[in-house]
């Protein structure tokens, strides 16, 4: 029976053993939690953002999950893509007329660039939102 070696693992039993970075082991979890609710006033098109986050998610984390989740916002497409900085979170949400939940697509994505606030770009508009309507996004991620 063979017996293969993780990463991580390979630098613990290096001689002499290599430190491993702390996003990958140990480090500290964040959680980057926030919602935004549709109003009368939006004039929401194609390629138009909303920036989610008190804080920008650094440099070097590593993002663990994402969920978006949002309540029927009506209309007859309301497609978008979640991203922090140069990284794609969620490439694509199905269509957000109907009541939805979507989560990353790659898990354990690394913050390569200075990460910005996580943003929800909207691919396709084709018709105006119903107001009252609440998006809420969840970003767990590892620093330092």
């Amino acid at each position: 029976m063979a017996t293969f070696t993780g990463a991580a693992n390979a630098n613990s039993v290096a001689s002499p053993p290599v430190n491993t970075a702390t996003n990958t082991m140990g480090g500290r979890v964040r959680v980057m939690y926030d919602s935004y609710t549709s109003v009368a006033a939006d004039d929401v098109a194609v390629n138009d953002v909303i920036n989610f986050g008190a804080e920008t998610i650094p440099k070097g984390s590593r993002i663990l999950s994402c969920e978006f989740t949002c309540e029927a916002m009506g209309g007859t497409s309301v497609i978008g893509a979640i991203a922090v900085g140069g990284t794609t979170l969620i490439a694509t949400t199905v269509d957000m007329n109907t009541a939805l939940t979507d989560t990353m697509d790659t898990k354990f994505v690394a913050v390569t660039t200075s990460a910005g606030y996580v943003t929800l770009t909207f691919s396709t508009f084709t018709a105006d939102w119903t107001d009252g309507q609440t998006m809420q996004l969840v970003v767990t991620y590892v620093i330092d």
